[in-house]
């Protein structure tokens, strides 16, 4: 593991000070002395074995963010393709059928295009990978656009 020098610091501030600790309390000529400091310095030893260890743990947190995000947006391509492609199928459809549907129902199926449009764009441009609990698993947060038809919503 790569550690940066405050993380190498910590821990050997940690090894010092348990060597400290067993240096006292093997030493048998001051027992009143030795056992009471070596008391004291135990907390600040388990705090530098804890700082460094958070320390060392935030880069791979850090790395582990990256990857999801971006395979989420490597997903999120492949869905907007995916899409995309049975939209433009949808349209061809729509042209065979124009004289016998209702242009209200046309124009529904065209803004509900844009509108799955929008909201895959702005799932694919999230910065952070954020989950929210739902019913059939975890989904991912992005914001979502005000839609003329459903109001503000927010995700």
């Amino acid at each position: 593991m790569n550690q940066t020098p405050i993380v190498r610091r910590m821990f050997s501030v940690a090894l010092t000070l348990s060597t400290a600790v067993a240096l006292l309390l093997a030493a048998n000529e001051l027992p009143q002395v030795s056992i009471p400091l070596a008391a004291s310095l135990l907390p600040l030893l388990a705090l530098c074995f804890v700082s460094g260890h958070y320390l060392a743990s935030r880069p791979t947190r850090r790395r582990t963010e990256t990857v999801k995000l971006t395979t989420l947006k490597a997903t999120m391509r492949t869905v907007h393709l995916i899409v995309n492609n049975f939209f433009n199928n949808l349209l061809l459809i729509e042209l065979d059928l124009k004289d016998q549907l209702p242009s209200a129902s046309l124009d529904e199926i065209e803004s509900g295009m844009q509108e799955t449009f929008r909201q895959l764009k702005a799932l694919g441009d999230v910065q952070a990978v954020k989950e929210t609990p739902f019913a059939m698993g975890a989904l991912i947060e992005y914001p979502q656009a005000t839609s003329a038809k459903n109001g503000a919503r927010k995700a």
